[in-house]
């Protein structure tokens, strides 16, 4: 029972210090390498103390892996709420879409970006605005000027049944989006987010984080020592 208790009290201060590093990522957007430093010395600080009264073999490595578990998953944790934030963006991005209504200049729009990808797989270079480009293009000022003029000489040259008809697809492209579903999130997408923020500081305070606690933790159990007597005497 001694040796559980001493392994907890370590563990409780790696998960204090992974919910402070999480807290601090997600709250403040920034992280502090100092902070991860100071995570291994409370964990390190927190393993000898409970190993005063007997502990237990290789508090050293234990205080260590501790310390990279509370960094490792406070990065994770700060992925996630990432994640759930760009999520709820997603989201409301959808539920905005579903409610939109398709009008002519929405069809013509369309027609302008069939356009241009018809003239792009052609091989054909386009003046986009500066900074844009297909993917970000949401209004007639973000498209090339003759992708515009282009649209507006097709649009007119259309029946009006035809007309009709474009409309209904761009509707349908809006009702579409609005039904989209996000696909779930694996902890193996979180720690490729997390890998992603991950830098050269970070790994370097993780490893001072790890050497600051391996150094404070006493490397094996540090009970009180017995006298030789005391040896001879129990053998």
């Amino acid at each position: 029972m001694t040796r559980i208790s001493s392994f907890l009290a370590p563990a409780i201060v790696a998960c204090i210090g992974a919910a402070v590093w999480m807290a601090v990522s997600v709250m403040g957007r920034w992280e502090i390498g100092l902070l991860a430093l100071g995570i291994g010395v409370a964990v390190g600080g927190a393993t000898r103390w409970s190993g005063r009264n007997g502990g237990f073999a290789y508090q050293g490595w234990v205080a260590v892996c501790l310390t990279l578990l509370a960094v490792g998953g406070g990065k994770l944790g700060a992925a996630w709420m990432e994640v759930q934030r760009e999520y709820g963006e997603f989201r409301a991005q959808v539920e905005e879409s579903a409610g939109m209504v398709a009008t002519a200049e929405t069809a013509q729009f369309h027609l302008a970006l069939d356009w241009i990808e018809r003239q792009e797989l052609a091989g054909e270079r386009l003046a986009w605005p500066t900074g844009g480009d297909a993917d970000t293009a949401a209004s007639p000022a973000d498209l090339p000027a003759e992708a515009w003029v282009a649209a507006t000489q097709m649009w007119e040259a259309l029946p009006d049944p035809e007309k009709e008809r474009q409309i209904a697809i761009s509707q349908a492209a809006y009702r579409a989006f609005g039904e989209t579903e996000a696909t779930g999130w694996g902890l193996a997408d979180l720690g490729a987010i997390a890998w992603k923020n991950m830098d050269l500081g970070d790994a370097l305070f993780a490893l001072l984080a790890a050497l600051a606690a391996y150094r404070i933790a006493p490397p094996s159990g540090c009970g009180p020592s017995r006298s030789k007597d005391e040896v001879g005497a129990r053998a």
